[in-house]
């Protein structure tokens, strides 16, 4: 394993396996993206492989700092949102999802920045509307956080590039720890900038 293995607030699946997403170099690679995305299955111990590594090639040119990939199990689905390569720089958010009973990638969707800025994940979570939401972020010049949200009947990947205003509190979980002090301050003003008197972070 290479670079930075992350796991999102709800890695573990039926009968208590934790699943564990990060990038391995590719023993031989078939294209300029040298990094495979990799899924691990271990035993609810965090120690006894079960299976894997189950990987999806080519996804990344090299691992850096922005590159993370993040874990939830829903519903016998595994969703993965990791950042993807985009030609010849640049990273999109993708969305990969595995299927728990099958032991096999089912679908991949992304998303790229209109301005072409690298985005990246932070968290992954589910909301009552039974949607993927992902939490990260945007590095072009700064931080700008952005939400991605995976409507799984659907099979689409939207995203807002902002944060809302006008909701009565505000959540940042397993997000800060990940960032420097002047990453994480910018992140704060971008959620501060929507929020409204009154309101709670």
């Amino acid at each position: 394993l290479e670079g930075l293995v992350c796991l999102g607030p709800s890695p573990v699946g039926g009968g208590g396996n934790v699943w564990v997403a990060g990038f391995s170099r590719s023993p031989s690679p078939r294209s300029p993206h040298v990094m495979d995305l990799a899924l691990w299955k271990y035993a609810s111990d965090g120690r006894t492989l079960l299976g894997g590594p189950y990987l999806r090639e080519a996804f990344l040119s090299d691992s850096d700092d922005a590159s993370s990939a993040r874990v939830l199990v829903s519903s016998g689905v595994v969703y993965i949102a990791a950042s993807r390569a985009r030609g010849a720089s640049g990273t999109d958010i993708a969305m990969v999802r595995f299927d728990q009973a099958a032991n096999s990638f089912i679908g991949l969707h992304a998303w790229r920045p209109d301005d072409g800025s690298a985005a990246f994940p932070s968290a992954v979570l589910t909301n009552p509307g039974g949607h993927v939401v992902v939490l990260g972020g945007l590095k072009s010049g700064g931080t700008k956080a952005a939400l991605w949200r995976y409507d799984p009947a659907a099979g689409s990947l939207l995203a807002a590039r902002e944060i809302p205003a006008g909701a009565d509190a505000y959540v940042l979980k397993s997000i800060l720890h990940d960032w420097d002090d002047a990453d994480s301050l910018r992140i704060l003003a971008n959620v501060r900038a929507a929020m409204s008197p009154g309101n709670k972070l």
